[in-house]
């Protein structure tokens, strides 16, 4: 009976220990006159498992909300750009994900209401910030499509974060 009662903490030990996570913030971004931020972070649901959920967090004086949440089908998430820019009054957000190992994805968020925007509004901002911080050159007509696309764009990406 004792060895029982052994077994059976145990296996409850581990089991909630195998639903903790450790997050690993890939990104941060706070708008301009600093009343919000985003933060973009990864992690596993399973410590034996890779890495395969990535959420998207909006913080305000307000609170905090993910208000978009990427997951890995079968392969590790491997984010290998990231970008985003914000509204002068800093009331919206434009955010550029790319995943190594699928399509990147761009969305966009009113910081006030957390709701999702049309990210047409918001593109002119994104390419802006992109060509600026990366430098890049008038022969890139599209940076938003050379974020999500190019090898020199995951390269600088990489260079950057080790900085």
């Amino acid at each position: 009976m004792r060895y029982l009662i052994l077994i059976s903490v145990l296996a409850s030990v581990l089991t909630l220990a195998s639903c903790s996570h450790e997050r690993d913030i890939l990104y941060r971004s706070t708008c301009p006159n600093g009343s919000a931020e985003i933060q973009v972070a990864r992690y596993g649901r399973f410590p034996v498992q890779p890495s395969e959920v990535v959420e998207l967090q909006l913080s305000t004086n307000q609170g905090r909300r993910v208000v978009k949440t990427w997951m890995a089908k079968s392969l590790d998430m491997f984010p290998c750009f990231i970008a985003a820019a914000w509204t002068q009054d800093s009331s919206k957000v434009i955010v550029l994900f790319r995943n190594c190992y699928s399509l990147g994805e761009v969305v966009a968020f009113d910081a006030r209401s957390y709701k999702a925007i049309d990210v047409a509004e918001m593109k002119t901002f994104l390419a802006a910030h992109i060509r600026a911080q990366y430098s890049l050159s008038d022969n890139i007509s599209d940076p938003i499509e050379w974020a999500l696309k190019s090898v020199e764009a995951k390269d600088l990406f990489a260079k950057m974060k080790g900085r």
